[in-house]
């Protein structure tokens, strides 16, 4: 998100326009702040008119939206998706983003016996089935989902 509050010397009440140029797609000009949230990263050079009603000024203005610092973490996977009834099984999810990251359980279940602790699932589970699952992996800024699913026999 994005907020800035232009002002002027001026004390009579002043209406703030853009007279040419753009500001960054996702912000727009509202009295006299610019806000929003910017969806380009770029310099985005503008001009914006102040008017008291009688006179009026002119300002060459410019926002740079920097790209985002961190990409979105990438989906965890397993490295092997299967287990058996009563014997303990461990296995971690991995991702490509060197965040800390955090690992949660989105939709569907873990088979029964078998927990999410960190980026580990492990216990043992106690029955078979294809058990289908959705991760979520957020490095407290952005998130990642994606659809696993663990095989016991």
């Amino acid at each position: 998100a994005f907020s800035e509050t232009l002002s002027s010397t001026d004390t009579d009440s002043l209406t703030f326009s853009i007279a040419s140029g753009s500001l960054p797609s996702g912000l727009t000009l509202f009295g006299n702040t610019i806000s929003g949230t910017p969806t380009t990263a770029g310099t985005f050079n503008f001009t914006v008119n102040v008017t008291d009603g009688e006179e009026n000024s002119q300002a060459a203005l410019s926002i740079i939206i920097a790209a985002p610092a961190n990409v979105a973490p990438t989906a965890p996977a397993l490295s092997g998706n299967t287990g058996t009834v009563d014997i303990a099984f461990s296995e971690t999810l991995s991702s490509t983003d060197t965040d800390s990251l955090t690992f949660s359980i989105a939709s569907g279940s873990l088979p029964s016996g078998l927990t999410l602790s960190g980026n580990t699932i492990s216990g043992t589970p106690t029955t078979a089935g294809t058990f289908n699952f959705t991760v979520n992996v957020t490095d407290g800024e952005e998130n990642s989902q994606a659809a696993l699913s663990i095989v016991i026999a």
